[in-house]
């Protein structure tokens, strides 16, 4: 049993000793004085329980009081503090919502990785699946794709190709959808050789349904 409880008990207890032995010593009193037994006992239970509300009311009235009065004195003091580093709070809330921020980025991240690899397992080597998933990242992160190694995919047509590019870029939304033209001429310019980006972009999204890779509403 924890010390806490143990302390309530021992409190209550005492209380309720208390009240019982005025509630005994009324009942003396009043039998003393001549009254039959119903009158002293209904006298006894009256002062007890009386006794009790009493102590119960004193209680909630000084606990009410404590709490009204730390609100009005602590909130005061806090705000005092705060007005005195506004800056310190400022850049403790940027820096906040950037840890926010990048967790969520990391997470859209590691989605679209895994997306990827489960698309692409079958028709790319493990090389360039490590590739792949490396471009994608930089494509996440809005970086450049020069000096990048093309990769050799099989059995998967331009139109495949084309809904994985709709699906990453429906997934991240960074940049416009020329963006992830380029960076499927690059990255499949082998598949792509003959295409070109603007024909890349009005076909991201044919025949939805269609291909071993399918358009989605998400990953």
């Amino acid at each position: 049993m924890h010390s806490k409880y143990f302390e309530y008990i021992v409190v209550y207890l005492s209380v309720l000793m208390v009240c019982v032995l005025l509630g005994v010593i009324a009942r003396i009193v009043i039998i003393q004085a001549g009254a039959d037994e119903f009158t002293a006992n209904t006298a006894f239970w009256i002062i007890t329980a009386f006794g009790v509300i009493v102590y119960a009311a004193l209680t909630l009235f000084i606990e009410g009081l404590l709490v009204a009065t730390a609100r009005k004195l602590f909130p005061k003091k806090e705000r005092n503090e705060k007005e005195k580093n506004p800056t310190q709070n400022l850049e403790t809330i940027r820096t906040e919502k950037q840890q926010a921020l990048e967790i969520k980025k990391q997470r859209k991240i590691e989605i679209a990785i895994q997306y990827t690899q489960k698309e692409f397992a079958t028709y790319i080597s493990d090389k360039d699946m490590e590739l792949l998933c490396q471009y994608v990242k930089l494509y996440a992160e809005q970086q450049d794709f020069n000096n990048i190694k093309s990769i050799k995919v099989k059995d998967l047509s331009t139109l495949d190709i084309y809904h994985y590019g709709w699906n990453i870029w429906k997934h991240f939304k960074v940049g416009r959808q020329e963006r992830v033209s380029v960076f499927l001429k690059n990255i499949f310019s082998e598949s792509l050789n003959d295409v070109e980006v603007n024909t890349i972009k009005r076909h991201l999204k044919d025949d939805e349904k269609k291909g071993i890779i399918k358009i989605r509403e998400n990953l």
